[in-house]
């Protein structure tokens, strides 16, 4: 048996998924909770998802202006449940954004 540590975290389905959690990157389908880096790589399922954590730029080239829009500022972490966001600037485009995910001590990189 795999211990913990080992064991897969993301797993790669339409999207990227932080097993165990709510939490999914630039999802194809609407989901409970998504990451979208960039207006350039949303489909219109970034406008189906329930919650959205997106840049302010982001958010408002998607054109959502909802509750279900959290503009998250670049470099300032924030609280997820157990999980610690911290969005940061990738260069990708106009407002695009990867994003740091610590998890038990793990730290993970969507970019």
């Amino acid at each position: 048996m795999k211990s913990p540590r080992h064991s897969r975290a993301v797993e790669f389905r339409a999207g990227v998924h932080l097993q165990g959690s709510v939490l999914w990157c630039d999802a194809v389908h609407a989901r409970e909770c998504c990451f979208v880096s960039s207006a350039r790589l949303a489909s219109a399922a970034a406008r189906r998802h329930r919650q959205v954590i997106t840049s302010a730029a982001t958010a408002a080239l998607l054109g959502r202006r909802d509750t279900g829009v959290l503009p998250a500022p670049l470099g300032r972490p924030f609280h997820l449940g157990r999980l610690r966001l911290e969005p940061f600037a990738s260069g990708a485009a106009l407002g695009a954004a990867s994003l740091l995910v610590e998890d038990a001590g793990r730290r993970l990189v969507y970019a």
